[in-house]
């Protein structure tokens, strides 16, 4: 229904029902992820000029044929479709978690310690002092778990939205830089998934192995 989206003063958002059970949104609606979902929002509640109209229908006349485009976007994998909330874009925009580099620098090190001392410990090189030689990385390790709990339980939570949309969207972006196209909305769109670092499907597919 899109509640969410509907604005406690708009000029007409309440008397055409934009939004909730039964409104233009619920019938419209056929987004994937939340930014799809919001971008639709705006285009109800915020009138287009004419000449931005007429591309938008250009581009709809192109795609309304295009009927496997349709169904292969319809059959992704439907896991995003009823998460709410916070988007890639909302994600992407957010104020960066940043972690000292003395943390990052014995995340890594510490287990690394831990495995040598460890294997160390069960040669018998520390004798009857192997277990202080594990003890101490492994309080070590705990210490600094304890410190960065806060940071790393708030990254972890930011993630869980975006890692929804994140399965939808390479897929569809993969479908989308194959075709090609007439109109020139669709030329621009299109033109903006290749980057200088590739495409963007590919960016994206790596930035999912990364969540």
């Amino acid at each position: 229904g899109g509640g969410q989206f509907r604005p406690d003063n708009h000029a007409y958002a309440s008397d055409l029902d934009l939004f909730g059970t039964g409104s233009l949104f619920e019938l419209l609606c056929t987004a994937r992820t939340g930014i799809g979902q919001a971008m639709l929002a705006n285009w109800l509640l915020d009138p287009a000029e004419c000449g931005e109209v007429a591309g938008r229908q250009a581009a709809v006349a192109e795609l309304r044929p295009m009927l496997d485009l349709r169904e292969d976007w319809a059959s992704v994998s439907g896991a995003a479709l009823d998460q709410a909330g916070a988007s890639v874009r909302d994600w992407a925009d957010a104020p960066a978690i940043a972690f000292p580099f003395y943390a990052r620098a014995l995340a890594l090190i510490l287990p690394i310690c831990l495995i040598v001392l460890s294997v160390l410990a069960g040669a018998g090189v520390f004798g009857d002092h192997w277990t202080w030689a594990v003890a101490v990385p492994v309080g070590l390790e705990t210490l600094l778990a304890a410190l960065l709990m806060k940071k790393t339980k708030l990254t972890a939570a930011n993630l869980v939205l975006p890692s929804f949309e994140l399965e939808l969207l390479a897929p569809l972006l993969d479908r989308f830089e194959a075709l090609h196209f007439q109109c020139p909305l669709l030329k621009s769109l299109q033109l903006q998934l290749t980057t200088s670092s590739g495409l963007s499907s590919k960016q994206i597919r790596l930035l999912r192995l990364w969540v």
